[in-house]
């Protein structure tokens, strides 16, 4: 499962990638990974991509004069992003799937943002619980807001984290995955994290 490490991975990966690049159709290939947005070629073609931000494990695509236009994307547990170049080359990554000897699109893939230079970037996604979304500016700061702040953000320290965490009532696992309390971990990196810091997680 694709967690905050491996979601902000992928987002740098695709910064050298697709930024600039401009948006001629979009291959729809299970309606539930866009929302059943029947127009969502209509919203993004002829869209350029201006920045891919990142909050917990939401990515957010902004596109060049658009300031009430945003692409939303989850990974959730088995969702990927591969951009294939011109010249064939792959770069993305998420879910622990390699593209290595995968021909694209393949039976995964749920979504492909063809681009005006012949470039494609893919959404794959085998167990269909991650998502992308066009939303508004509204929308979009809805779904930014609630999350706590995230282990690698400047304002989260151990005196911080100590005088939260004696708050709470709940299993010090549960409090760890409130995404609410803090954004971005997942059963992995909080397993491993108690796991080395020696505490149980009930």
């Amino acid at each position: 499962m694709p967690e905050l490490p491996e979601v902000e991975t992928v987002r740098l990966q695709l910064l050298r990638k697709v930024i600039g690049k401009t948006i001629d159709s979009v291959e729809v290939f299970h309606n539930k990974t866009v929302a059943h947005d029947e127009v969502i070629e209509e919203k993004l073609r002829d869209k350029s991509i201006a920045d891919i931000d990142r909050v917990e494990k939401l990515m957010i695509f902004f596109f060049e004069s658009e300031d009430d236009l945003f692409l939303l994307a989850h990974l959730k547990m088995t969702g990927q992003f591969f951009y294939v170049g011109a010249d064939t080359e792959v770069t993305g990554g998420g879910h622990s799937m390699t593209a290595a000897d995968m021909d694209l699109p393949m039976k995964h893939t749920r979504v492909a943002f063809h681009f005006t230079d012949h470039t494609t970037l893919y959404f794959n996604d085998m167990r269909l619980f991650g998502y992308t979304k066009v939303v508004n500016r509204s929308e979009m700061e809805q779904a930014k807001a609630g999350f706590g702040p995230e282990p690698i953000s400047d304002n989260f320290d151990c005196e911080w984290f100590a005088d939260r965490l004696r708050k709470r009532k709940t299993p010090v696992k549960a409090a760890l995955l409130d995404q609410s309390f803090i954004a971005g971990l997942g059963n992995i990196y909080v397993d491993e994290a108690l796991w080395r810091a020696g505490v149980r997680p009930t």
